[in-house]
């Protein structure tokens, strides 16, 4: 579940200007984000809300705006009032989820293990939580993730992949002196 829009500093038990009032404001929201965390991993990252009908998901919607409204107030009373409404909306969703016929999140993950490094990819982002659960200890990667690493190599690999079609990708190794002070991207 999308956590709240709070605007905290980075620690407010010791950021030493914080007020008593944001203080327990940020107490106040801890048993949601546990519940959040629990929804997460069962259902995955936000996918809670997306099975709901959109009414209902429009209502948690709404509950959370007066979350963070109470937040930005400096208002702890209603910080809480809220979260406790916001955890038995959380529940109802997982109830009607469940109701509906869903099923909770079996994270598709496709496991490697190369040169002693065991990694998982997994197929979408959101599982995380899920697969994390299921696979403690496994080193996780998401596509984006995987795109982002692979895009810090885009010359050289899209030289490669170019230069002989069908070619794979077997071992990466570092540069030579000689070919960091040549600077020249394809070793020869």
């Amino acid at each position: 579940m999308t956590a709240p829009n709070r605007h905290k500093k980075h620690d407010r038990l010791t950021y030493g200007a914080a007020t008593a009032a944001e203080v327990e404001c940020d107490f106040a929201t801890g048993p949601l984000d546990r519940v959040a965390v629990e929804m997460d991993k069962r259902w995955g990252v936000d996918r809670l809300v997306e099975l709901q009908t959109p009414e209902v998901a429009r209502k948690y919607g709404a509950r959370m705006a007066e979350l963070n409204a109470a937040i930005a107030a400096n208002d702890p009373a209603q910080t809480a009032a809220t979260v406790a409404i916001l955890i038995a909306n959380l529940r109802r969703m997982d109830q009607l989820a469940i109701d509906a016929g869903h099923k909770p999140l079996a994270p598709d993950v496709w496991t490697f293990d190369v040169d002693g490094f065991r990694f998982g990819l997994l197929r979408e982002g959101g599982d995380w939580p899920a697969a994390q659960s299921a696979m403690p200890g496994l080193t996780l990667f998401t596509p984006r993730e995987v795109a982002n690493a692979l895009s810090a190599y885009r010359g050289i690999v899209a030289d490669a992949k170019a230069a002989f079609p069908g070619a794979q990708i077997t071992a990466v190794r570092k540069r030579t002196e000689l070919e960091e002070s040549l600077d020249d991207e394809l070793p020869y």
